[in-house]
């Protein structure tokens, strides 16, 4: 006998038989390609017309009294899940949901709400739900729901994988589509459909590789709030069953390496043009990556790339359907660097980029015979010359961790006469390599740069102008000493490792940095990965190879004092205040000064010294300008603790490691001092906090125990000390100077030990010649460890100071 209460199953059946036919239809899958069959939710819409919804409500004895168009506008997806779970399930939808404002877009779940009932029925319950919940709940893919989201093992993915591009042991990489209702992170057709249903799934397997996914992870993400056309688009990521995923755009071209074996060399001279216009977007790309970024409290970040080769450089078609035509986009940011120093610098990016176009070149000259021929070359060398090589798997790399190979220039020479002479473009671009990529790290030209040139070429070529003569190649143009690579990275600041996985760098404690071994690439044949940075893969060196290491240069740090000597404290200010996302962006010579001034000054303790007598009173807005800007490049240069003092308490040193402490000292400051005293301020400071922690070698280790790094000192002053006309120095402020030359010799250290920065304010008579006096102070017996430099000149000069000879030598103004 029928229970009188229990509501009638006709409904029920339907549905249940509905959700077994449309299972059947759409299987999706999980990130560990489970098939996972669910119900969309067009399939629930077209199904749930509302006489079958009220069928349901009025299926049990007393009509359960909801709103239809209320449960389909927001609780379609629950009520089939309480349809599915249990009749009496449904019972439960006002008061359990709809009470509580648990629309659809609240489910799925993975714990019970802690507004139910503590209960055995309501556990009980919340196990049915949870078991059958899913296949009524696939996920969305919006871009707003997707950064680093932790789904459910049990959630389905409403794809399908249409391809697998590549499968490695810390990841693979699979193009799939989304049902087009699931996929908001394309763009919609008048018709409302995505106009783009492929994508690519980047599956790191397991936690192992967790750190390399968040590594790429951040990176896109940073890329993306300034995006390139010349990048790859990153869409947002996925945690699932222990793997990690990041969801970026489907190249339908493949990547460069495929198209070498693919496609034949260009047979026209019309297409080789037009490959190399295609291939040479990819340097926009590379210009977006090196770009400096502001974030967390304005701190630096420069983007390095670091594994720029074939296989990392993705091709989408072009509109014309012409092989030679596609936009080249850069992908595979698992290397990525953000730098705040510049151990390690973009330049790497474009050497590498400069052995993809060698390669390139071996290319449109015979096709993948030519390049497998090239690669040969360079292994029989490795072979002969470089035994360390041997049985590495490193054979055939593009250098030998110092300089070029040889057989890089004796096959560009080859490749030259082997071009078609009609061919204008192909020469040009070796040209580039040899003069602007394949060189040391100082000579290697910036990506936006080398596009600039390529772009004013093409430009030239397109209009029918009369093209300049590539320049003459020379036996001494491919001397490998124009093609020597930038060498290793120097000790970590935090453990004394070296931050590149290449060899270990000499072991230099505070002093200027080591040139960096070779970080580049490695080019191999064809049937393996085509380039590789050489920081993964050269074999450690043997110590006595003499080879092996460059030794820097104790004494002076080589800098261009001139660099960008346009730039100065209104530059600096606006280059911390840039920011991508609100699309300011950094000014690029603005940018290369700082990362030239981290390179080589870093590792200094920054000390400022501001004279407070009241002659400074009027140039107070301009000293607190002034510091803020050597202070916020000063803080990445030593990033422990930037120090200040005042004229009118030497001794008192404030430190702090964020430098908003220090402004604020600067700006309440009220220049009370009198000036005529500079001599004992300035003494006292040198005698009390200079002197006392300079190093105490014996047999050559220091033993003093409070020694400190070498110091920058930057004294901030008019130089308004005292009647100039009636004495022939620096009103004595040399001879405090003149007792740190003499310490400094006693202990046998370097004249770079401490730099004196005097930074003038103002242009009075007397302050400009006490300066000037100071200036030369020293010179004779080359101990010339002050510079002086206006606060109006360049920002580059006021840093350098007196570390090099060239710098000290331009004028104060």
């Amino acid at each position: 006998m029928a229970d009188p209460e229990s509501p009638d199953p006709g409904p029920f059946s339907s549905f249940a038989r509905f959700v077994a036919e449309t299972r059947k239809k759409y299987i999706g899958r999980d990130l560990a390609d489970n098939p996972k069959p669910y119900v969309p939710l067009s399939a629930l819409q077209k199904f749930w017309e509302p006489a079958r919804i009220s069928s349901v409500l009025s299926a049990f004895p007393h009509r359960l009294d909801i709103s239809v168009g209320l449960i389909t506008r927001s609780y379609l997806r629950i009520f089939s899940t309480l349809v599915y779970t249990d009749p009496d399930a449904v019972r439960t939808l006002e008061d359990l949901f709809i009470s509580y404002n648990f629309t659809d877009e609240k489910l799925p779940w993975g714990s019970r709400p802690r507004e139910w009932p503590n209960t055995p029925f309501f556990k009980k319950l919340f196990k049915k739900i949870a078991r059958d919940q899913w296949q009524f709940f696939p996920l969305h893919f919006h871009p707003d729901r997707l950064h680093n989201r932790l789904i459910r093992d049990q959630h389905v993915l409403p794809i399908r994988f249409t391809e697998e591009i590549a499968q490695g042991t810390a990841a693979s990489v699979r193009a799939f589509a989304i049902l087009p209702e699931y996929n908001d992170l394309a763009p919609k057709d008048k018709q409302g459909r995505p106009m783009r249903d492929t994508f690519v799934f980047k599956i790191y397997h397991n936690q192992k590789h967790e750190s390399s996914y968040n590594n790429e992870r951040v990176a896109l993400l940073r890329l993306g709030s300034s995006p390139s056309p010349n990048v790859v688009k990153f869409y947002g990521s996925l945690q699932q069953h222990g793997s990690f995923s990041l969801i970026l755009e489907h190249a339908d071209g493949g990547d460069l390496g495929q198209f070498f074996a693919n496609a034949p060399p260009p047979p026209t001279v019309g297409d080789v043009a037009l490959f190399w216009r295609s291939l040479f977007q990819v340097f926009a790309g590379l210009e977006r990556i090196h770009q400096l970024m502001s974030f967390d409290e304005k701190l630096i970040i420069k983007g390095i790339h670091e594994d720029i080769r074939p296989e990392n450089i993705l091709l989408m078609k072009g509109a014309s359907g012409s092989p030679y035509d596609f936009i080249p986009k850069i992908a595979d940011f698992g290397l990525y660097s953000r730098v705040r120093t510049a151990k390690v610098g973009s330049v790497a990016d474009i050497f590498s980029i400069g052995a993809v176009l060698s390669h390139t070149v071996a290319w449109v000259v015979g096709g993948c015979e030519e390049q497998e021929l090239y690669f040969k070359a360079r292994k029989a060398h490795h072979d002969t010359n470089l035994r360390r090589f041997k049985n590495s798997g490193y054979e055939g790399c593009f250098h030998d961790s110092i300089e070029p190979l040889p057989v890089v220039a004796e096959q560009h020479k080859l490749f030259r006469k082997r071009l078609d002479p009609s061919d204008h473009v192909t020469p040009r671009v070796l040209e580039w390599v040899e003069q602007h990529m394949l060189r040391g790290a100082r000579d290697r030209q910036k990506a936006k740069d080398i596009l600039e040139m390529y772009e004013q070429f093409d430009d030239s070529r397109s209009k029918g102008s009369p093209l300049p003569t590539p320049a003459a190649v020379t036996e001494a143009t491919l001397q490998l000493s124009d093609l020597s690579v930038q060498a290793a990275s120097p000790p970590s600041a935090t453990n004394g490792a070296s931050e590149s996985p290449l060899v270990a760098a000499p072991s230099v404690v505070d002093s200027e940095p080591v040139a960096r071994l070779a970080e580049e690439v490695v080019l191999s044949s064809p049937g393996q990965d085509a380039i590789t940075p050489a920081s993964d893969l050269s074999p450690p060196l043997q110590p006595n190879d003499s080879s092996s290491t460059i030794q820097p240069s104790v004494d002076e740090p080589v800098v261009p004092s001139p660099l960008h000597p346009h730039v100065g404290i209104t530059q600096i200010h606006e280059f911390f205040k840039a920011d991508p996302h609100q699309g300011r962006l950094a000014d690029p010579d603005t940018a290369e000064l700082v990362d030239v001034l981290e390179y080589n000054c870093g590792g200094r303790d920054q000390f400022f010294f501001i004279d407070d007598s009241a002659s400074m009173r009027a140039d107070s807005a301009t000293i607190a300008a002034g510091f803020r800007a050597l202070a916020c490049i000063a803080k990445r240069l030593d990033p422990n603790r930037v120090e200040l003092a005042f004229a009118s308490r030497p001794r008192k040193v404030h430190r702090a490691r964020r430098t908003t402490r220090l402004l604020r000292l600067v700006a309440r400051c009220e220049y009370k001092g009198d000036g005529h005293l500079m001599e004992n301020r300035l003494g006292a400071l040198i005698d009390g906090a200079i002197i006392p922690r300079l190093p105490y070698k014996i047999l050559g280790r220091n033993v003093n125990l409070w020694a400190r790094k070498q110091v920058s000192l930057y004294v901030f002053t008019d130089g308004d000390w005292g009647d100039a006309a009636h004495c022939g120095d620096a009103c004595g402020v040399e001879r405090p100077i003149q007792r740190l030359i003499d310490e400094l010799k006693k202990r046998r250290l370097d004249r770079t030990q401490v730099s004196l920065h005097f930074v003038m304010f103002g242009d009075k008579a007397n302050g400009r010649k006490h300066l000037e006096r100071l200036d030369e102070f020293g010179r004779e017996d080359g101990w010339d460890i002050v510079d002086v430099k206006h606060i109006k000149t360049g920002v580059g000069g006021m840093i350098i100071g007196p570390l090099t000879r060239s710098n000290d030598d331009i004028p104060t103004s």
